[in-house]
């Protein structure tokens, strides 16, 4: 396996990540852009991964993958858009969540299989969010970079 500086290459059981990290795209709307053509973008094989949910926050992107289509290792991408849309990398979510930031976007991401909603404090804020059909949550602000992780209440 050759490595490109600044780049790191993959692999995963199952063989899910088959390309380089790092890949452009040229799209408008990240979350409209077909699944298979975003999973190869972000360097997974669509035969194996699954695209779970697109977040988007302005220049900004968050990007849940199920890296072997079985529910058991989730990966959390960040995407940044200046002349196009970058993959600038990945973090796993782990059983109970992922906070985490770049930039001045804070976000934090989790999982309550079989609820409505979670109810999240970030700040002097609570907010009640959606989990989606996958049972998945996400709340992503502009915030300074030591500004506390939202958590969940309820």
């Amino acid at each position: 396996m050759t490595s490109v500086p600044g780049r790191q290459r993959h692999r995963r059981r199952h063989g899910s990540r088959d390309t380089e990290r790092g890949a452009t795209l040229t799209v408008d709307d990240l979350a409209a852009m077909p699944s298979e053509e975003l999973l190869r973008a972000g360097g997974w094989n669509p035969l194996c991964a699954r695209l779970l949910r697109v977040e988007t926050f302005g220049e900004e992107a968050l990007v849940l993958v199920d890296t072997n289509g079985d529910g058991k290792e989730i990966e959390v991408e960040f995407w940044r858009r200046a002349a196009s849309w970058d993959c600038l990398g990945s973090a796993g979510l782990g059983s109970g969540g992922y906070s985490g930031s770049r930039g001045g976007l804070l976000w934090t991401v989790g999982r309550a299989q079989g609820r409505a909603s979670v109810r999240v404090a970030h700040g002097a804020a609570v907010s009640d969010l959606p989990v989606d059909e996958n049972g998945y949550w996400v709340l992503a602000e502009d915030r300074e970079p030591d500004d506390e992780y939202p958590v969940v209440v309820g």
